[in-house]
């Protein structure tokens, strides 16, 4: 699994760590690029992008493979709220 280590701590947009970004139990405020989150969501973005550098996605009809970039998970993100599905080939281009 992926380690939960500083994920309350760094920003999932910029990456930027500081113990200082989590203001309060459900508040994150970036030190660096001031977006603003709940704390537990900022969290778990980072615990979800950990998690993904391990998977290799796989366009249909090709055998290379690549790494999802956040961009990607964020498309990922937008059809589950939605309620569509976003299929490999929907997530290669939304980038």
């Amino acid at each position: 699994g992926a380690s939960a280590k500083y994920t309350s701590q760094t920003c999932h947009v910029c990456g930027h760590v500081d113990s200082e970004s989590c203001t309060s139990r459900d508040k994150f405020i970036c030190t660096n690029c001031t977006r603003v989150f709940h704390a537990d969501v900022n969290a778990a973005w980072n615990i979800l992008y950990r998690a993904a550098g391990n998977v290799v996605l796989r366009r249909p009809g090709h055998k290379e493979g690549y790494k999802p970039t956040p961009s990607m998970l964020h498309c990922i993100q937008k059809s589950r709220q939605k309620r569509h599905e976003c299929t490999a080939e929907a997530v290669y281009f939304c980038i």
